[in-house]
């Protein structure tokens, strides 16, 4: 399945300091088998408007449609809430007489502790974790620790990755 890694950061990226496919090679992880090219065009914009639209409830898209700007504390903790409702739906139905029948539900579980947005993205998140293709959990814990209401999130390079 193809999926995308999102250079971010709270500064400005200029184009010359886009990520390349070459950046995750050696940090990805099991993660990928084949990280391709960086997204131009109409490709770039509609995959920024799919990411846009997947955090909503953190952030707003502006304008030139590449930055985000985030929504605040009050944001994040309901986004937090909806997480934290979320795992708790799943984890109940879990029970001792279904967990190697419905082993599937106990991987949502495993898996929706990372995040509830359920998507296969990535981010290079800028003076956070190195050269890493992070989760979306990292992006998440990044804005909560480091982004005030108002603060933008500019997206640099979109890189075509297989998974």
């Amino acid at each position: 399945m193809h999926s995308r890694i999102f250079q971010v950061s709270i500064q400005p990226i200029e184009v010359d300091d886009y990520a390349v496919s070459s950046d995750f090679y050696d940090n990805s992880g099991d993660f990928a088998d084949y990280i391709g090219d960086e997204q131009e065009g109409g490709d770039r914009k509609e995959d920024i408007g799919h990411l846009a639209d997947m955090l909503k409830d953190l952030f707003t898209l502006d304008e030139d449609g590449e930055t985000l700007t985030y929504k605040g504390e009050t944001a994040m903790m309901a986004f937090k809430q909806t997480w934290a409702d979320r795992l708790h739906e799943e984890s109940a139905k879990v029970t001792a007489e279904n967990i190697l029948d419905w082993y599937s539900r106990y991987k949502v579980c495993a898996t929706s502790k990372e995040t509830h947005l359920h998507t296969d993205y990535r981010f290079k998140i800028e003076n956070w974790n190195g050269d890493f293709a992070d989760t979306p959990a990292e992006l998440i814990s990044y804005a909560a620790d480091k982004m005030k209401e108002g603060d933008k999130l500019y997206i640099g390079a979109v890189i075509d990755y297989h998974c």
